[in-house]
């Protein structure tokens, strides 16, 4: 059934793999890594399976490259899809998690000052009181969340702008790039001659609007004996398509709600431009067993919070994460500290140590911020641009 293909199979539509420099073995994040692996929520990606790809000259087919990348890189994908990762960190939790509650952005928070210092939460038709909030998420939505509220050092650093490049001194705000990502089924002959059966995720080159592609079928092979028929059909294969930011610039639309006539559009353009990668003389578009289109508004950053952190401790522990200790309210995320999945985990994880430690020191006459701006004086830190970004587009993978 054409309406069912991708219902019954494995992919990915954003976050394609992960890169971990295992040189430390006593990093945080290579510790759990090691712990995923062990409890088989990661599968190891082969170095060999990652290349370049760009188009060759004159004939079909194209021409892969290895990636020149130290011994100690290594590539990681979720056992069961990417969503393996935040899964396991749900059930990591001791405390239950509310799920697909809408909480709104312009009048969702509410902080109710001292004496009382909590923050009001309204969330499916409830009021709720808690004594600590944080913003895990960027992009219009967490503006406007705490734009209302008096943490207004806080507030500022969540503006954002989107675009797809940033100047070279970073910018004075958070810049989002935006990404289409194209999920395609296809009879598997359609490429399977063009791009090498060893090739399962290609930085894509020398084509203006394709950054990455992604072959979900072999990343998830392994798969084969305990998912449906139709996604082990030997005769389809399931690829991500991921645009260029520039693309998705000319091409903007509402996420939420894209025209289905920008829908046809942006895939038509997107097939071709992988016609373009594999071979001039294919045309994709007639070939596509089902297809969706996603766009992916907040991306990737561009670039990241550098805080001077002056007059506190400046190790480690109190860089990568945003924490206003007067209204009790931080912020976790990659845009503070590296654009990548471990840039995401490690912030989350150094501001969680940090409050913690906080709610352990409570009653004492200092509370400490980390990682604000001085409003008075415009200083106390800067956003700084990321080379690797800026130059795939798709996030930092390597380190």
């Amino acid at each position: 059934d054409a309406n069912t293909i991708l219902e019954s199979c494995v992919y990915d539509h954003a976050a394609q793999l992960m890169t971990v420099d295992t040189s430390d073995p006593d990093r945080p994040f290579v510790k759990q890594v090691t712990r995923w692996l062990e409890d088989g929520i990661l599968t190891e990606m082969p170095s060999e399976n990652v290349v370049e790809i760009s188009p060759q000259d004159g004939g079909l087919g194209c021409v892969t490259t290895p990636l020149t990348l130290p011994p100690h890189i290594h590539f990681y994908h979720g056992e069961r899809g990417m969503n393996s990762i935040p899964l396991a960190l749900v059930n990591s939790l001791t405390s239950p998690v509310e799920q697909d509650v809408w909480v709104s952005p312009s009048n969702g928070v509410y902080y109710h000052k001292p004496p009382y210092r909590l923050w009001q939460v309204k969330a499916k038709k409830q009021t709720l009181y808690y004594d600590n909030l944080i913003v895990a998420h960027n992009g219009k939505c967490a503006d406007r969340l705490m734009s209302k509220t008096p943490a207004k050092a806080l507030h500022s650093l969540l503006r954002t702008n989107f675009n797809d490049n940033v100047p070279e001194n970073g910018g004075s705000k958070m810049t989002l790039n935006s990404i289409y990502s194209l999920v395609v089924a296809l009879p598997k002959g359609a490429l399977e001659t063009l791009i090498p059966e060893s090739v399962t995720c290609a930085f894509v080159k020398q084509v203006e609007d394709l950054r990455f592609v992604s072959c979900n079928t072999r990343k998830y092979r392994h798969l084969e004996d305990v998912t449906s028929d139709v996604a082990a059909a030997p005769d389809v294969e399931v690829w991500t398509i991921l645009s260029s930011p520039s693309f998705a610039k000319r091409h903007k639309a509402p996420q939420e709600n894209i025209p289905k006539a920008k829908e046809r559009e942006v895939t038509d353009l997107l097939l071709a431009s992988l016609s373009t990668l594999v071979g001039g003389e294919i045309n994709l578009q007639d070939s596509v067993l089902e297809s969706r289109l996603q766009l992916w508004g907040a991306a990737v950053p561009l670039n990241t919070w550098s805080s001077a952190n002056a007059g506190v401790v400046t190790d480690e522990a109190s860089t990568g994460f945003v924490y206003d200790a007067e209204h009790g309210v931080g912020a976790c995320g990659d845009w503070l500290l590296e654009p990548s999945i471990e840039g995401a985990w490690e912030s989350g994880r150094r501001l969680a140590n940090w409050m913690t430690q906080e709610i352990t020191n409570e009653g004492e006459d200092e509370k400490r911020s980390v990682g604000l701006p001085d409003r008075v004086s415009d200083q106390g830190g800067r956003f700084v641009a990321n080379a690797s970004v800026l130059q795939n587009g798709i996030g930092s993978f390597s380190r």
